[in-house]
């Protein structure tokens, strides 16, 4: 996947274009072709970390992007480290076929501000990877897993000892959701506005009703529910 642009006969990427919309001179580069690394990088990492790089420009970036970027040299691979650490969403929705288990390990490591996790259709990811993540991250708001056929019913269970402020839970297409983990959810979520249990063929009407009774956010919400 390439994300260099061509305009005008420049090349130019990601990284370069929200620079310069942030009003900072910055000469375009990447991993393969930098003529001017020495230039670049002391400039790069002069800009203000937290308050313009992962504020508006890493924020932006794609997990492609930030590992293309972290390939550079030692020095910027330690900065995309220390955005990992502050990070508030992570998103792979876009990156499913090209994302690898180890990437999102990396990504993940020393995660513990992540309000927002979408992973849709990630099936190469499984509970043993996900499970640290839900530990490690108590202030999740937006949980997005729908189609990740490998994870298991210990991720809802740690997700509910964990996750009280937790809102928006996508599990469709997971077939494997049971009831206990729903009730689970239900009894300790009740912040919950959205949930799509789509296609989740074992979660029972009891499990729907605990759900009604214990969050009372949801009426003001949606939920997404079928029976076969």
């Amino acid at each position: 996947m390439h994300f260099i642009e061509k305009i005008e006969g420049k090349s130019i990427n990601p990284l370069s274009t929200l620079l310069l919309e942030k009003g900072y001179e910055y000469q375009a580069f990447n991993r393969i072709n930098m003529e001017n690394e020495f230039d670049a990088k002391p400039l790069l990492l002069k800009i203000p970390w937290v308050d313009v790089l992962f504020c508006h420009v890493f924020s932006k970036l794609s997990p492609q992007d930030l590992f293309n970027l972290r390939a550079v040299n030692k020095e910027i691979k330690f900065l995309v480290s220390e955005y990992f650490k502050v990070n508030r969403v992570l998103n792979f929705s876009s990156v499913t076929r090209s994302a690898t288990l180890k990437a999102f390990q990396i990504i993940t490591k020393d995660a513990h501000n992540l309000r927002i996790i979408d992973l849709n259709c990630c099936k190469w990811l499984d509970s043993t990877a996900l499970n640290p993540v839900l530990e490690s991250n108590k202030n999740l708001l937006h949980l997005n897993i729908s189609s990740c056929i490998s994870v298991s019913n210990s991720s809802l269970q740690i997700l509910a000892n964990n996750a009280s402020e937790l809102k928006v839970l996508d599990l469709s297409n997971c077939h494997w959701t049971s009831a206990g983990a729903i009730i689970s959810i239900a009894l300790n979520c009740p912040m919950l506005e959205f949930i799509d249990l789509t296609s989740c063929w074992e979660v029972t009407d009891e499990a729907v009703c605990e759900l009604v009774l214990n969050c009372p956010r949801y009426s003001n919400g949606s939920f997404v529910y079928d029976i076969i």
